[in-house]
């Protein structure tokens, strides 16, 4: 199995640190000769809560014996009791078109997703959204760090 990782994060409203990571797993068999087939018991949900409770108490400990007082909670966040619609992957071809000018309907409704999220939550969407923020990241003016508002949570803590 091959898992892409991604992490990233941003600063909340009263300073503090916010990660967030992301997780992309085949479902094909991986071996010296390539992708095999897949693999359908990995498609079971009580395997992947199996694998989100493991990842959450490995990463509790890192974060515990290095003196971080944070803690990842492996549920989703509807088992929380978190009403936030999920946002889509924009991914690096919508993303590169976005930047030459182009209207991605990805980016679009990641934008809508993120300001109803907010609605829900009763905040401000924490700076631009969809496809001015792959342009120019205003707060700091690199577009560089655009795709955070692509990426980040969609409202601050």
């Amino acid at each position: 199995m091959i898992v892409d990782l991604n992490v990233w994060g941003d600063i909340s409203a009263d300073r503090e640190p916010r990660p967030w990571a992301s997780l992309l797993m085949t479902t094909k068999r991986v071996t010296l000769a390539g992708f095999g087939k897949k693999v359908r018991e990995w498609n079971d949900r009580a395997l992947l809560g199996t694998w989100r409770e493991r990842w959450a108490q490995f990463a509790n400990g890192t974060l515990a014996r290095n003196g971080f007082p944070a803690a990842l909670d492996h549920g989703s966040n509807f088992d929380r009791g978190i009403d936030l619609e999920p946002r889509i992957k924009v991914g690096q071809a919508a993303m590169r078109r976005a930047r030459a000018g182009e209207v991605m309907e990805r980016i679009v409704e990641n934008e809508g997703i993120k300001r109803r999220n907010c609605e829900r939550r009763s905040v401000t969407p924490p700076g631009p959204v969809g496809v001015d923020a792959v342009r120019t990241d205003a707060r700091s003016g690199d577009p560089s760090s655009a795709s955070h508002n692509l990426h980040s949570p969609a409202v601050s803590a």
